[in-house]
């Protein structure tokens, strides 16, 4: 992971507290595709993953990404709709060659939310 963020390939972010990690996001600048949003069960409904997706597409904006795109777990869907992501078809992602897991893939302008930034 630390040659991927050095070479820019991939931007990550780990939320931690004193003592360890709860939970990262994985943006690829270059597809401008949000990768991973995971954050521990024990922590969730924190605000935890809401802080990651923003400081992320934060920094999505800052490098001149115009959109985010991903493909949502089903039970993730709601999360990524509160957030301004619109879903754009149903279907499934790999995740070995072996394992396919059902997703839903989704969309968010970013050039709105970087208008808005600017009036600020």
């Amino acid at each position: 992971m630390r040659e991927l963020i050095i070479a820019g390939k991939e931007m990550i972010l780990v939320a931690e507290d004193d003592s360890e990690a709860l939970g990262f996001g994985v943006v690829s600048p270059n597809s401008c595709e949000l990768r991973a949003l995971y954050v521990h069960p024990a922590v969730g409904r924190r605000g935890i993953g809401q802080k990651l997706l923003r400081e992320l597409e934060s920094r999505c904006i800052a490098r001149g990404l115009l959109s985010l795109h991903l493909n949502a777990s089903l039970n993730a869907e709601p999360f990524y709709h509160r957030h301004g992501y619109r879903s754009l078809s149903h279907g499934t992602f790999a995740l070995t060659a072996d394992h396919h897991m059902a997703c839903v893939k989704m969309e968010k302008d970013l050039q709105s939310l970087s208008v808005q930034a600017a009036e600020l």
